[in-house]
């Protein structure tokens, strides 16, 4: 999952389109990092090293890290570290874009080099910049909503097999026709929900419950509203190890209406089967 932190990155500081980064989700497990990318992200090597290395490598029969050596880039024990190096879902994700061309290796390496893993995801940032979302009005609860969103990001992962990107409110919720919502009370009050179109629907239903689900019946409807009950519920357990109590109200499975508040929020979860768009706020969805 590293990897979709370090895409949302790239995706929120410019440096590719969300066209582009789901493609590279889709392929990243394809690349092999090479030794100049590990090289840039140990900070033994700077892009333009790298690329002097290459330019050497097209007039004498060596690899990489051979020439890097003649030309004093790298020592034998330094080589010897990066090959032993493992790879990681990040270096794999820029490998790719290089590849496709779709970034130069001075961005990848000002990309890396600026990139801070700050609790897996900077979702404050990702959350308040690019889905304009500011949950300050909220107060002192303001921190467990962010926390909401980064669990249900998770469960995304988890439970539903899918990459995803949260992207600006510019999709058609128009297309929307379901909505499946839960309420927390307690402590803290929360008010959650899914809206969702038919297709998007099916297929979360069929990958949550492993059932071949080709249409919106009971048992497609049980089924996303047991996948918000399971992520809701892992919220609780998360709060309750602080000594935050909250309970779970039953679900509520809908046609969607337009959620119209000052105090809930809509964000657009894009997955490799469509958009999620999760509201959460601090009075009822209604």
């Amino acid at each position: 999952m590293l990897s979709q932190y370090f895409a949302q990155y790239l995706l929120n500081n410019n440096y590719l389109t969300v066209e582009q980064v789901k493609d590279l989700l889709e392929d990243e497990k394809k690349s092999r990092v090479k030794v100049g990318i590990l090289a840039i992200n140990k900070g033994l090597m700077t892009a333009e090293e790298v690329k002097r290395v290459h330019q050497l490598q097209c007039s004498v029969d060596k690899k990489f890290g051979e020439v890097a050596i003649d030309a004093g880039y790298l020592t034998v024990e330094q080589l010897t570290d990066l090959l032993n190096t493992q790879d990681s879902e990040n270096l794999n994700f820029g490998q790719a874009a290089i590849d496709k061309d779709y970034i130069t290796l001075e961005q990848l390496e000002e990309a890396l080099n600026n990139y801070k893993d700050d609790n897996h995801l900077a979702i404050k940032e990702t959350i308040g910049s690019y889905a304009d979302i500011n949950f300050a009005q909220i107060g002192e609860a303001k921190e467990v909503y962010f926390e909401y969103v980064e669990l249900f990001l998770r469960a995304v992962v988890r439970f539903l097999d899918t990459n995803h990107l949260i992207t600006p409110q510019k999709q058609d919720g128009s297309k929307n026709t379901w909505m499946v919502k839960q309420t927390l009370v307690g402590d803290v009050s929360l008010y959650t929900a899914m809206f969702l179109s038919d297709e998007v629907l099916i297929e979360m239903a069929r990958r949550y419950s492993g059932e071949d689900i080709t249409t919106v019946d009971e048992l497609a409807l049980d089924s996303v509203a047991e996948f918000l009950n399971v992520a809701n519920g892992l919220f609780a357990v998360n709060l309750s190890d602080r000594g935050i109590e909250i309970d779970l109200q039953p679900q509520e499975t809908c046609p969607a209406i337009e959620a119209k508040s000052e105090k809930h929020w809509l964000i657009n979860i894009d997955t490799t089967f469509g958009v999620i768009q999760v509201a959460v706020g601090a009075e009822e969805i209604s």
